[in-house]
C-alpha cells in the first residue's frame, strides 16, 4: 500500500468506521474476503447507515428499539464525515489546533479538544466554538 499516506487522519476514519459499525452493526465495508473488502474501500463508496437500514429488515427491527426507531441523523453525520474518502475532507485531529468545537445535537453532545474551523460541523448540528 502507500504508507506514507497514514497520518492521524487514518485514526480519524477508524473511529469513524468504529461509530459507523455502533449504529448499523455492520462494518462500513463488507465483501466475501479480505480481497473484495480491500477493493471496496479502495472505491471509496459507503453507503449511509439509514440507506443500509432502509434496505435491511432485520436491522430495521433492531433499529425500533431506538428514540424514534431510525439511526439518529447527528450520529450518522458524524460518522460519514470522519469516513470521508479524502483525508482533507474529515476532521482534522484534535491537537491540529487549540481551537475547541462543541458539536451538539438534540440529547447528546460531540466534543472534541480541537476541530479547525475550516472543517463545517455535520448538518443538523450546532457547532460553537469555546
Amino acid at each position: 500500500g502507500q504508507v506514507s499516506r497514514i497520518d492521524q487522519t487514518t485514526d480519524v476514519f477508524a473511529l469513524g468506521a468504529i461509530l459507523y459499525e455502533l449504529l448499523v452493526l455492520r462494518p462500513p465495508y463488507q465483501g466475501e474476503g479480505g480481497t473484495q473488502i480491500i477493493e471496496r474501500a479502495a472505491e471509496g463508496e459507503i453507503t449511509p447507515p439509514s440507506a443500509r437500514a432502509a434496505r435491511d429488515p432485520e436491522l430495521r427491527a433492531l433499529l425500533a428499539r431506538l428514540p424514534g426507531g431510525r439511526v439518529p441523523p447527528e450520529l450518522e453525520a458524524v460518522a460519514m464525515h470522519a469516513l470521508a474518502y479524502l483525508q482533507s475532507r474529515r476532521y482534522p485531529p484534535c491537537a491540529r489546533s487549540r481551537k475547541t468545537w462543541k458539536i451538539t445535537w438534540p440529547g447528546g453532545r460531540f466534543r472534541c479538544g480541537a476541530i479547525r474551523q475550516r472543517c463545517a460541523p455535520p448538518s443538523g448540528c450546532a457547532a460553537t466554538r469555546r
